[in-house]
């Protein structure tokens, strides 16, 4: 199963980058980009961000100690 990737979709990464164990999804940033060049995906901090307004899905990147595989919620 495919799944078409809609024009201009933003993907926000979470995480501290200055922390080791908390800056997966920076350091996954260029690789993302590269993989899916239509995509824009943005560094944000989720403790100075305004939830968006929007009739689409938020999606977002970020690491949690303690989960033991990837999850999608």
């Amino acid at each position: 199963m495919t799944h078409a990737i809609p024009t201009n979709m933003k993907i926000s990464l979470f995480g501290n980058p200055d922390l080791p164990e908390d800056n997966m999804p920076h350091r996954l940033k260029s690789h993302l980009e590269d993989r899916f060049p239509d995509i824009h995906f943005v560094a944000e901090d989720p403790n100075e961000l305004d939830l968006p307004v929007t009739d689409t899905d938020w999606v977002i990147i970020d690491c949690v100690r303690g989960i033991p595989k990837v999850m999608w919620l």
